[in-house]
């Protein structure tokens, strides 16, 4: 089989400790080791991406896109998202933004950095599939936006 330029579109990916990042990590990882050239674009909301801008191990490049969340967290003092949910006045209440956009708050928040990202890297580089993988359903926009420039998408829906 050739080996195919893969774009891998998931907001959990490491160094987040949420359990969604282990998938789309072990599939990086794995699809690398079948001589694919995988970049993955994630949020820069969790902290940053060790390889960043280059190759991670295993040969991975990690593209890290704008993310509202991250003004957020250093609203509150924090640098990264996931300290919000670390701090022991976390209270569970829904983002703000969960009252006014449906359904999810990344939508606005991460979805339309990632998706002019997605579309430069594709420029560059031109991926020969991309694979989006949620949660949050707003990774598949970024799917549908290389999927109408003849990218061919597979939608990983957990």
């Amino acid at each position: 089989m050739p080996a195919r330029s893969i774009l891998l579109v998931s907001y959990f990916f490491p160094p987040t400790r949420d359990t969604g990042a282990q998938r789309p990590a072990a599939m990086a990882k794995y699809l690398a080791r079948l001589g694919h050239r995988v970049t993955v674009l994630t949020t820069s909301a969790f902290g940053a991406v060790a390889g960043t801008g280059a190759e991670h191990a295993g040969g991975v490049e990690i593209i890290p896109s704008a993310d509202l969340q991250t003004y957020r967290a250093r609203l509150a003092g924090h640098e990264r998202i996931d300290s919000l949910f670390d701090s022991d006045t976390y209270s569970g209440k829904p983002h703000p933004l969960s009252y006014v956009v449906i359904p999810e708050p990344l939508r606005v928040a991460w979805a339309p950095f990632a998706r002019r990202q997605a579309l430069r890297a594709h420029r560059e580089r031109h991926f020969d599939v991309v694979i989006t993988t949620s949660p949050p359903e707003s990774v598949h926009l970024i799917g549908r936006a290389l999927a109408r420039k003849g990218v061919p998408w597979i939608a990983d829906i957990r």
